[in-house]
């Protein structure tokens, strides 16, 4: 499920991306919170699409109550100061198989 959501972002298909979440669902990017389709979708439009941003996923944990994984992540971020690549982890809250949180942090190494 997680690497068709991280394609979904690739190829820019926002509906893909939204029917991957629970609705109600809550995404925390860097300590900002968007809740429910409609401020998740404008998130991936402003955050990633607009920023033409590219994922890789370099690994993946299986927990429990979901999945955690860390990304490579390329796009038009030299005027924000941020490393190419950038790493986060991206913790997936997984519930009846749909994303109902989804916290990223930025990793440091």
């Amino acid at each position: 499920m997680v690497e068709q959501f991280f394609a979904a972002i690739n190829d820019r298909r926002i509906h893909d991306v939204l029917k991957a979440f629970l609705c109600g669902a809550v995404v925390n990017d860097q300590l900002t919170e968007y809740e429910g389709y409609d401020a998740i979708a404008a998130w991936l439009r402003r955050d990633l699409f607009d920023q033409h941003a590219s994922i890789v996923a370099v690994q993946h944990t299986v927990r429990a109550t979901g999945v955690v994984s860390m990304v490579e992540m390329t796009g038009d971020f030299a005027g924000l100061g941020l490393p190419e690549p950038l790493v986060l982890s991206w913790y997936f809250s997984i519930a009846n198989g749909s994303i109902d949180q989804l916290v990223i942090l930025r990793t440091a190494l």
